[in-house]
């Protein structure tokens, strides 16, 4: 009987249609005029739910410190991530939006010529139903050459790569880092300029004033160069001491005199160090240039004096050694020698330098000449004239000379052979 009215449940309303309802199974109860009721039933179904999950798919690894990336080297756009879906209803649309809200890609669930940075992806099926997912891409650290440039460690205030002009003392270490290195943290190196060695290496040394450059390449193949000048010292520095008033040799104690004329362009302050070989003097050190400086000479011989000349600023040195005679004869003379063919005190000499005239007889105790020698650096080995080994016991010598600079040397006394 018409009038009828309508009762869903659990939802729904009481029309005879029910709207906006969700999935699920619905039960209609229908009453007319006279309180008869009709039941039905009827199942209210959804599409699958859109699951999204994105991966990135390219250049992935991780660098040399354990570092994951997806860019192959930083600031590159060559990045790639899919959307892996299900669900929902076809067709399904994407679209990509990064960091800044601005959409890089649409229509496809792989998104390529991505650069570093946060992305969002955008799921939506026929039916409007979206679902949002995101990721993040990661780009190398920056590849650095680390580069230590031999000037960079100078102690001298002119911090030159090259300590003296002309030289071939310079040198370029590094030390890189970033980028994505191979097996053992290795990079590429190619070098350019006036190298004397590999040019693959990371390091080079030994080299002039100039230009250089090196590539620095990853395992990625991404690169850089470095370009680097290496400086000099505007002049070249030599040394300038001379001796004043040395003559030659002449007998202690003997006083000579040095002077210095070293000069540079821009008058840098000069250092002096002293040396002498026979060490009577003290070493001395002196920091100002163009002095006269005096030493005296006492030990009988060759007395050779080491000179380094140092340039404060640059740090070049330049260096002489001089060579001041003493004339004369050992003080005291040995008298006793044991020619036993041990190598140690074999024979008999005065230890004289720089004679014209030198000459030594040698006396048994009965006044007999057994020896004679004429001439410098000559010595007695307990032998005779006729080569014969001479007893031991006590001998007399006689000694004339006369010195380069005419000094008349004698002298006479004993020595003792011991065998």
């Amino acid at each position: 009987t018409p009038g009828y009215s309508f009762s869903w449940s659990p939802s729904g309303g009481n029309a005879a249609i029910a709207n906006n309802l969700s999935a699920g199974t619905y039960t209609l109860i229908v009453t007319d005029a006279k309180g008869c009721q009709g039941q039905f039933s009827v199942d209210v179904n959804e599409p699958d739910q859109i699951i999204a999950s994105t991966d990135a798919n390219a250049f992935y690894g991780e660098d040399q410190n354990g570092n994951p990336y997806n860019i192959s080297c930083i600031g590159l756009s060559d990045g790639s991530a899919i959307v892996i879906n299900g669900g929902g209803l076809s067709p399904i649309n994407y679209s990509w939006a990064d960091a800044t809200g601005n959409v890089v890609s649409t229509n496809a669930n792989t998104g390529n010529i991505l650069s570093a940075g946060n992305y969002t992806i955008t799921v939506t099926d026929a039916n409007g139903c979206s679902e949002i997912d995101n990721i993040t891409l990661i780009e190398p650290t920056q590849l650095s050459a680390n580069a230590t440039e031999s000037g960079d460690i100078s102690n001298y205030p002119g911090s030159f790569d090259i300590s003296c002009k002309g030289d071939s003392d310079g040198w370029i270490e590094l030390n890189p880092s970033g980028g994505v290195a191979n097996s053992g943290g290795i990079y590429q190196y190619s070098w350019s300029g006036s190298i004397n060695g590999p040019m693959n290496m990371s390091s080079i040394y030994n080299v002039t004033a100039g230009n250089y450059s090196v590539n620095v390449t990853d395992a990625n193949g991404c690169s850089i160069t470095e370009v680097f000048n290496l400086d000099e010292p505007a002049d070249l520095f030599i040394a300038d001491v001379d001796f004043v008033n040395y003559t030659g040799p002449q007998k202690a104690p003997y006083q000579v005199d040095f002077t210095d004329n070293t000069s540079t362009i821009n008058n840098d302050p000069i250092n002096h160090y002293w040396y002498w070989s026979t060490n009577e003097s003290a070493d001395i050190y002196f920091n100002s240039n163009q002095q006269t400086f005096t030493n005296t000479f006492n030990t009988v011989g060759n007395n050779f004096v080491y000179v380094i000349v140092e340039n404060t600023i640059s740090g070049c040195t330049d260096s002489l050694t001089f060579n001041v005679e003493v004339q004369g004869i050992d003080d005291p003379i040995n008298n006793v020698f044991t020619p036993n063919g041990d190598g140690i005190n074999d024979t008999y000499d005065f230890g004289e330098h720089a004679m014209n005239v030198f000459t030594v007889e040698i006396y048994n105790r009965w006044g007999e000449t057994v020896f004679y020698w004429e001439g410098e650096k000559k010595s007695w080995d307990g032998k005779g004239y006729d080569g014969q080994m001479l007893p031991e016991g006590v001998y007399f010598y006689v000694m004339e000379a006369e010195g380069i600079d005419g000094e008349f040397y004698s002298e006479k006394g004993t020595v003792t052979l011991i065998r």
